[in-house]
């Protein structure tokens, strides 16, 4: 067996978007609002987000691969301290989350 797999799976992390994009994935972009203001420089770690402040909260747009990423993301924000408005796909979001009353 010449080939890079293990047991039948092949061995490489699914949050490497080489190996996303080989298994035909197509990134997916998310709304993620939160709480408090984040800005860019903070969230570089993220990878590719876009920050945008929207008075006591700040939307986060982030392409996401698979699950893992999205759980790895939602996780850091956690670590840090960050509570979450909401999370959704960015064309299913809700405008009114960052609204006053949101």
């Amino acid at each position: 067996m010449g080939d890079d797999s293990i047991g039948g799976q092949v061995d490489a992390s699914p949050m490497d978007s080489g190996f996303a994009k080989r298994l035909g994935r197509v990134p997916v972009t998310y709304r993620i609002v939160v709480r408090g203001e984040v800005t860019e420089r903070f969230a570089e770690p993220l990878e590719g987000v876009v920050v945008e402040s929207a008075g006591d909260k700040s939307v986060l747009r982030v392409e996401i691969v698979d699950q893992a990423k999205l759980q790895g993301t939602l996780s850091w924000l956690y670590e840090h301290g960050i509570d979450l408005v909401s999370v959704n796909l960015a064309e299913e979001a809700n405008p009114d989350d960052v609204g006053p009353d949101a």
